[in-house]
């Protein structure tokens, strides 16, 4: 495309002068390329002129700024190690979320309640959930007495457990992990042994256990007898007797009672009956 600098028009290429003036025709391409060239030219010019016109006092406070300002920014990111001021640690938290699990030893035996207690007497607890995890806020750097509410299968079947001492010292984190261990007596115990009768040709054939209106039976076979109990509870025994000449009844050992109550880490006991 040609172009008319005189007169600012558009001519097809085939053309070589203006129709309205008579002037010869450039390319218009390159007019603008040249053009633009003297307008940027003209407008550094102009930018140095305003500069050298400017007062070199204000240039030169104007770069110390800059420069003061680049180095404390430099020097703050230096000592926080690019972290956000926001980020920073200023000290131990006072509060420390402390979570974990309580295991009980004992079979069918499991923690309730999970109690801290510092030396001036101050208690804080928390309920132990069924999987026997916890969780409880407590005051951090600070030493705690630990123990634990635990509970069995059965109603009555119930204790406290001191589980350590425990001293929580976080210097950064609002969270803690600490597991502990409630040693507790069996839920349930076994019980076996053997059932003689005094009287000749005789033998035992069952012996029963009852407790509270809760009657447990187990059969008795060549004297020898085997039955799994409640702990912590009183019994009254008897025994069922059968003769060789078809006779039958019941008797009571002696003595007749059996209080049942086996420490922790015993599971079974063996007991011995006469009748």
């Amino acid at each position: 495309m040609k172009y008319c600098k005189s007169c600012d028009k558009k001519y097809s290429d085939k053309l070589k002068f203006c129709e309205e003036c008579g002037g010869k025709l450039t390319d218009f391409v390159e007019s603008r390329k040249k053009e633009n060239v003297k307008k940027d030219e003209s407008n550094e010019k102009s930018i140095l002129k305003t500069l050298s016109n400017f007062p070199r006092k204000y240039i030169a406070i104007g770069v110390v700024v800059i420069l003061l300002i680049a180095f404390a920014l430099s020097r703050s990111n230096s000592s926080n190690g690019g972290i956000n001021d926001n980020a920073i640690q200023t000290g131990p938290p006072s509060e420390v979320t402390v979570t974990g699990n309580i295991q009980a030893s004992g079979q069918g035996t499991y923690a309730t309640k999970i109690i801290f207690t510092t030396s001036s007497g101050q208690s804080y607890s928390s309920s132990v959930y069924s999987d026997g995890s916890y969780s409880i806020s407590l005051s951090n750097q600070k030493s705690y007495i630990v123990s634990a509410i635990w509970s069995g299968q059965y109603s009555w079947q119930s204790g406290e457990c001191n589980l350590s001492s425990f001293n929580l010292n976080s210097l950064s984190s609002s969270t803690y992990q600490q597991n502990f261990y409630c040693p507790t007596p069996s839920s349930t115990v076994s019980i076996s042994g053997n059932v003689n009768t005094v009287g000749a040709g005789t033998h035992a054939t069952m012996i029963t256990f009852l407790n509270s209106g809760q009657r447990l039976t187990a059969t008795v076979n060549n004297g020898a007898y085997q039955i799994t109990l409640p702990n912590s509870a009183q019994y009254e025994i008897t025994v069922d007797w059968s003769g060789i000449a078809g006779y039958t009844g019941q008797c009571h050992p002696n003595p007749s009672t059996f209080s049942l109550s086996v420490d922790v880490g015993i599971n079974s006991e063996t007991v011995n009956w006469s009748c």
